[in-house]
């Protein structure tokens, strides 16, 4: 597992209901919101808290890449793509 893929397991643990959710037992390809009852406004401070984290600023993602998040795996997917686009 990488370390991007560990910190964002480990935010939506500590994110999610219920919150005892181990952050190796998230199913990357899940619902967010519907599996750990992460809403909108709970979405927006774990970008942030993730952007702060990881070192990409927020303003790497454009609207379909928000929009496109809705699994672990899409966020990590995300974040990757961001990561690049900083390393370039």
């Amino acid at each position: 597992m990488s370390e991007l893929e560990t910190t964002i397991r480990h935010h939506i643990a500590a994110t999610a209901k219920p919150a005892q959710i181990a952050p190796e037992g998230i199913d990357l390809t899940v619902d967010l919101k519907q599996e750990f009852g992460i809403s909108s406004m709970k979405m927006i401070l774990l970008m942030t808290t993730l952007c702060k984290e990881l070192g990409v600023t927020l303003s790497s993602f454009d609207e379909r890449d928000l929009a496109g998040i809705n699994s672990a795996g899409d966020l990590i997917r995300a974040f990757e793509k961001a990561r690049e686009g900083v390393a370039s």
